[in-house]
């Protein structure tokens, strides 16, 4: 059992992960259905008109969960299936690595410009199952309404940071590109 104070943040976390996950893939669908084409594990035969359906049910699945994810009683039920999205991501991603497919795009898309696919972030999706895995423990006491409220703004402040760390990487590759150019 945990307390609610560590799951629900935890939950918001992962929740507003996946709904901002989902957003960029729906605002940019085309892209994302290319990347999904990118990981090259479909039959070439079918690959093209999949492609779309696949980008289409793993936009809905996030989005679903990340609702889940911060409905009182259904939060174990969205930790779950974002475990699973996560597994499944981190399983086609290490399928495609390992048919040499490293270095296209993820699909992933947080704001911060385009990830290649590699060993990373298969890891980056084991600890997001783990902490998925976390929040689906049942909890220790019954949740008030403070528990929520703080949940929500801790699980914020936490995607901040990620978003803020994401960002700094990216520029901190812009800058070593820089200097290496003049």
């Amino acid at each position: 059992m945990i307390d609610p104070a560590l799951s629900i943040p935890l939950a918001w976390f992962l929740a507003g992960l996946l709904a901002l996950a989902a957003r960029d893939k729906l605002l940019r669908p085309r892209e994302f259905e290319v990347a999904v084409q990118g990981y090259d594990l479909l039959p070439h035969s079918i690959r093209h008109k999949a492609a779309p359906a696949i980008a289409t049910l793993l936009i809905v699945a996030e989005f679903a969960a990340a609702i889940l994810l911060v409905v009182p009683g259904f939060s174990s039920t969205g930790a779950l299936a974002a475990a699973c999205i996560f597994g499944i991501y981190a399983f086609a991603m290490a399928l495609a690595i390992l048919r040499g497919r490293s270095g296209v795009d993820c699909g992933c898309h947080f704001g911060a410009g385009e990830d290649a696919l590699g060993w990373p972030l298969v890891v980056r999706n084991a600890a997001l199952i783990a902490i998925a895995g976390v929040s689906a423990v049942p909890q220790v006491r019954a949740t008030v309404w403070i528990d929520h409220v703080s949940g929500a703004l801790a699980g914020g402040a936490l995607i901040i940071i990620l978003h803020s760390a994401r960002i700094a990487l990216a520029n901190a590759k812009q800058i070593r590109a820089l200097k290496g150019a003049s």
